[in-house]
């Protein structure tokens, strides 16, 4: 079965990154024995931080990973079972706790617990623990690791990765060495689907690479499926054939909010097209950034501030509520509040 792009042109050694040097640098040095802390790579999704992780876990142990297993593990307390996804390998072992939802912390207490207090295999001081998406842990649940982090720190090496640094709780980011992974560079984008398109042999008129490199807009990995879409489909021209359904529905969606006049009927339409798009399971994280993207990119620029400052106030309460509608109607009818005063204000 032929790989991804994503997957086949991953780099798999820290000599092999030649974007954020200076990040490259720091893990090399820290990689030449066990004694380094625990860490936490921080930045935008597909800035490159789960392929520093690989890297660096190859370059501690001097080996490849040939063989990850893949497995889902029962949680039992009392009646209730909770099951989450294991990947691990001889050297390492990955999860991602916040896919039990509230039942994070017993995936924290229970599980994590049981693998850094297990005996370390082979002739390793330490064992290594890769958590994914750590900015979606609850409260209870980064309680819980920040115990487990000082009570095994002899045994046991956690690796966060989180897309924000903001949403991890200080006492948890005080016991890490915080590596950041900035948004990539539209060149060092443009350079890397360069050569992947070489390397692939794929001819792609430069007009359209600096399409795919405005769409993908500082995610390398968006950049990298979209070439690839663009070459199965053999599209020239336009990228708008390639870019997923839910993004223009949610496009659309974006202009029916500009266009039309604040009324219920119009609040019934947008409810439908929100409905349409959390039923379809789009995360409403997501949600949020594509409609905070597509206003920004037709209204002045002066309204920034205040749009931004809408919208990271109702996705806060959206991650501490249970019903993501709400406050996502909530931001689209302060962004139709504030777009009606800023027409009246110029027009008056």
């Amino acid at each position: 079965m032929t790989a991804l792009w994503i997957d086949h042109h991953r780099p798999r050694h820290l000599s092999e990154l030649s974007i954020q040097p200076v990040a490259n640098e720091i893990l090399k040095n820290i990689s030449s024995s066990f004694s380094f802390p625990h860490l936490l790579f921080c930045g935008p999704p597909g800035s490159g931080k789960k392929t520093r992780v690989l890297a660096f876990l190859r370059e501690l142990f001097h080996t490849d990973f040939h063989r990850l297993r893949s497995e889902y593990r029962t949680i039992t307390e009392g009646d209730k079972n909770v099951e989450i996804q294991v990947i691990s390998s001889d050297y390492h072992v990955e999860l991602t706790p916040a896919d039990a939802g509230n039942n994070d912390k017993r995936v924290i207490s229970f599980f994590l617990k049981e693998i850094a207090a297990s005996q370390c295999v082979g002739n390793y001081p330490v064992k290594v623990i890769v958590i994914n998406e750590a900015h979606r842990l609850s409260k209870l649940a980064q309680q819980a690791l920040r115990r487990t982090m000082e009570k095994y720190a002899r045994t046991c090496r956690l690796i966060l990765v989180a897309d924000s640094l903001t949403q991890i709780m200080e006492p948890v980011r005080s016991r890490c060495l915080i590596v950041r992974t900035p948004r990539v560079p539209r060149q060092d984008i443009k350079d890397v689907l360069c050569q992947i398109s070489a390397m692939e042999s794929f001819q792609v008129e430069d007009n359209l690479l600096n399409q795919v490199v405005e769409e993908s807009d500082g995610n390398l990995r968006r950049g990298i499926n979209i070439l690839e879409s663009l070459s199965l489909k053999k599209k020239s021209g336009n990228i708008a054939s390639v870019i997923p359904e839910w993004e223009k529905y949610t496009d659309d969606l974006c202009k029916i909010i500009i266009e039309e006049q604040l009324s219920p009927d119009t609040m019934k339409k947008i409810r439908v097209h929100l409905y349409e798009l959390l039923v379809h399971c789009v995360p409403p994280t997501e949600i949020f950034r594509r409609l905070l993207k597509g206003m920004m990119n037709r209204v002045d620029l002066t309204l920034g501030p205040k749009i931004c400052t809408a919208a990271a106030e109702y996705e806060a309460r959206m991650r501490s509520g249970s019903k993501p509608i709400f406050h996502l109607e909530a931001f689209v009818a302060r962004f139709i509040c504030i777009y009606k005063e800023y027409l009246a204000e110029i027009s008056g």
